[in-house]
């Protein structure tokens, strides 16, 4: 299956990110996933602006991580997002770190965020048109429920 993805991280490993095994320690898989996961929410319109005009923030409730191969000092690395399950609250989503040389994946994460009013600290329907049709559009194009690659299981938000 060919998933449609959103390129929301580009770079190379720096120097500073490697630790004394001479790969990138996990501290910066996850530096670079949570980079690349607010350039995905700012792409669908959850950002300041959102948080400013709504009230509302998405927290992150649950992450699991794969760490599949090794990146060292220089790699060229591109992160890639989709949405695999919503519903009114909340958002399923992947990203996937690729070693650009071997083309081949390095790490998976797979996070569920909810819309959270910030006044009353609890979640809340995302209501805002706008980011509501990001939002299902992005699910739509990869087929929301679908098995999350590399992890052969499905999601299911009910």
């Amino acid at each position: 299956m060919t998933v449609p993805y959103f390129v929301s991280f580009r770079g190379r490993v720096l120097e500073d990110w490697v630790d004394a095994n001479r790969h990138m320690n996990v501290a910066f898989y996850d530096h670079v996933f949570l980079s690349a996961e607010m350039a995905f929410f700012a792409e669908l319109g959850i950002g300041e602006p959102y948080i400013e005009r709504n009230g509302h923030g998405m927290f992150r409730v649950e992450r699991h991580t794969r760490y599949e191969r090794e990146l060292l000092v220089d790699s060229a690395i591109e992160v890639r997002g989709w949405i695999a399950a919503l519903d009114s609250r909340r958002v399923h989503h992947v990203h996937e770190i690729i070693d650009q040389q071997s083309a081949r994946r390095a790490a998976l994460t797979e996070i569920v965020s909810v819309n959270v009013d910030l006044g009353t600290r609890r979640s809340t329907p995302i209501t805002d048109p706008a980011v509501r049709a990001a939002l299902e559009r992005h699910a739509a194009a990869y087929a929301a429920g679908a098995p999350v690659p590399g992890l052969g299981r499905r999601i299911d938000l009910t």
